[in-house]
């Protein structure tokens, strides 16, 4: 959450974590333009950026939800679970959502954010 860096300070920096979302201040600095075009819709209806990446979840659950139903051509639970279950190459915000053959999780890799100073967020690419 960007707070932190206001709450802890100068050790908040060059910081390594693993995350699906940031909450990113501005839209032009997120890494995809889907997630560009959610933010600045989320910031013309709400006057704010995101609280936390709650909002990205919610996002990437329902529009999942929503394509399994598509491609399942029913609300039958079943018939959802096994959409979704074979759902592969799923743009979302948190990346590329691949679910077949892995158990019910979609994303099958990290991605590893450095908080830089003036609480900067910078990917590092995995290799």
């Amino acid at each position: 959450m960007p707070e932190l860096v206001d709450i802890i300070g100068d050790a908040f920096y060059d910081v390594y974590f693993a995350t699906a979302y940031i909450v990113y201040d501005n839209p032009a600095d997120a890494p995809s333009e889907l997630m560009q075009t959610f933010l600045q819709n989320y910031l013309d209806k709400y006057g704010a950026k995101p609280e936390s990446d709650n909002a990205y979840r919610n996002y990437d659950a329902m529009y999942l939800f929503a394509h399994a139903i598509n491609e399942a051509g029913s609300t039958d639970g079943t018939a959802i679970r096994d959409a979704l279950e074979a759902t592969t190459d799923y743009e979302g915000l948190a990346g590329t959502f691949n679910f077949t053959g892995h158990h019910g999780e979609g994303i099958d890799s990290v991605r590893i954010f450095r908080v830089d100073v003036g609480g900067v967020y910078t990917e590092i690419p995995m290799e």
